[in-house]
């Protein structure tokens, strides 16, 4: 929460006991937003951030089955480890 809306909520709290604020006054708050431009910038952005994540996920997954694979065969003992020196 910025400072000047909180300074904003606080200017309009009401009510020792139970503070509150009423919805008309959060709602004649000013908000300053980014223009059209920058949401669009900021909206590829955070695409390229989610789809990041969900690559991560995809490989997190598929490592996962290998390492559940690689452990079920190690430890059935349908695959050896040789653990003579070399």
């Amino acid at each position: 929460m910025s400072a000047p809306f909180a300074s904003h909520l606080e200017k309009a709290t009401t009510g020792q006991a139970y503070p509150a604020v009423r919805p008309d006054d959060v709602a004649s708050y000013t908000f300053g937003l980014p223009t059209p431009e920058e949401q669009t910038a900021i909206a590829a952005v955070l695409d390229s951030v989610d789809a990041s994540i969900e690559r991560a996920r995809e490989e997190r997954a598929v490592l996962s089955t290998v390492v559940t694979s690689i452990s079920d065969a190690l430890l059935t003992g349908r695959v050896r480890v040789d653990q003579r020196k070399k």
